[in-house]
């Protein structure tokens, strides 16, 4: 074979070479790759139920704050309708006194040692 014709040769199989080394570094690269992916997949997959409890929770969250209100709305009625209550009973207790008090002006007598 003349001397060109070995260098073809020569550099065929070279290239023939570093082709199957390229090759090869690419299966590599796609296998890095596809796990690359399946993590990008799994955290993806993390960060969306992170995203759901975090929506669960702040649904809950709301609610409980509702539920708050509602409880404080109820304690500022009662204490408001006890009080009235209590008002309501003072004037009685001081309307009867006093009833009291005329009747034992009218007919002197003393009935009460308060």
């Amino acid at each position: 074979l003349s001397d060109t014709k070995v260098q073809l040769l020569e550099k065929q199989e070279r290239s023939i070479q570093e082709l199957a080394d390229l090759q090869s570094i690419v299966k590599k690269k796609d296998i890095e790759l596809m796990k690359l992916n399946k993590e990008n997949d799994a955290y993806k997959e993390r960060v969306t139920e992170h995203d759901d409890v975090a929506k669960k929770l702040k649904e809950r969250v709301e609610v409980l704050q509702q539920e708050v209100e509602k409880l404080e709305k109820e304690k500022y009625d009662e204490e408001s309708r006890f009080n009235s209550e209590i008002s309501s009973f003072k004037t009685a207790t001081l309307k009867l006194e006093k009833d009291l008090t005329d009747k034992e002006q009218q007919h002197g007598i003393q009935v009460k040692n308060w």
